[in-house]
C-alpha cells in the first residue's frame, strides 16, 4: 500500500479544497451568476493567499476561517468592481459604435472636451482623463504624485465646476 502524498503542496491543496464550499457560499451571497469559473478561481487564490498570510497573533482574535472568509469576500468584491468598471467602458464604446449617429455624438463629445479644457486646469483635466480611463483614486494619486486626499479634493472641484457649467447650458 502506497503512502499518501503529505508534501506541503498537497496539504495546501487539501486546505484550499476544504474552503471551496465557503468560496461558493460567498459567490452565492454576492449573486454571481456569470463567469462562475473565473470567480471560483479568484476565490481559490484568495484562500491560498489568506492561508499564507494568516497570523493568529495579528488576526485580532479572528479564527482562520473568519480570516479566510473575509479575504474571499473582499477579493470577489474587488473583482466585481473591476468588471463593472470595464463593462461601463464597453457599454459606452458599444453605444458609440452601434448607433448610426456616431459621428454626431463624437463631435458633441469633442465639443464638450473643448469646453472642459477651458473650464478645468491641467491637473483637473488629467484627473478627469485618468478617472474616465478607469483608474482608482490610489492609482491616480500615484500617477499625479499627490496624496489621495488631494485627488479627492480635485474630484470635488471638478464635479462642482462641471455641475455649474452644465447648469448654465
Amino acid at each position: 500500500m502506497e503512502k499518501p502524498d503529505l508534501s506541503a503542496e498537497a496539504l495546501v491543496e487539501a486546505k484550499i479544497r476544504q474552503y471551496e464550499p465557503m468560496v461558493h457560499a460567498v459567490m452565492n451571497k454576492l449573486n454571481i451568476l456569470y463567469d462562475k469559473d473565473d470567480f471560483l478561481q479568484i476565490g481559490r487564490i484568495a484562500v491560498f493567499q489568506a492561508l499564507a498570510s494568516y497570523d493568529p497573533a495579528r488576526a485580532r482574535e479572528a479564527t482562520e476561517s473568519q480570516f479566510v472568509y473575509t479575504r474571499i469576500y473582499q477579493r470577489l468584491i474587488d473583482e466585481i468592481r473591476k468588471c463593472v468598471r470595464v463593462s461601463k467602458g464597453l457599454e459606452l464604446t458599444e453605444w458609440l459604435e452601434d448607433d448610426g449617429v456616431c459621428a454626431v455624438r463624437e463631435s458633441y463629445v469633442d465639443l464638450l472636451n473643448a469646453e472642459l479644457v477651458d473650464l478645468l486646469d491641467a491637473r483637473e483635466m488629467k484627473w478627469l482623463e485618468l478617472m474616465t480611463d478607469g483608474y482608482s483614486t490610489a492609482e491616480i494619486a500615484r500617477i499625479l504624485g499627490v496624496s489621495i486626499s488631494t485627488v479627492k479634493a480635485v474630484r470635488v472641484k471638478v464635479r462642482a465646476k462641471v455641475r455649474k457649467f452644465v447648469g448654465g447650458m
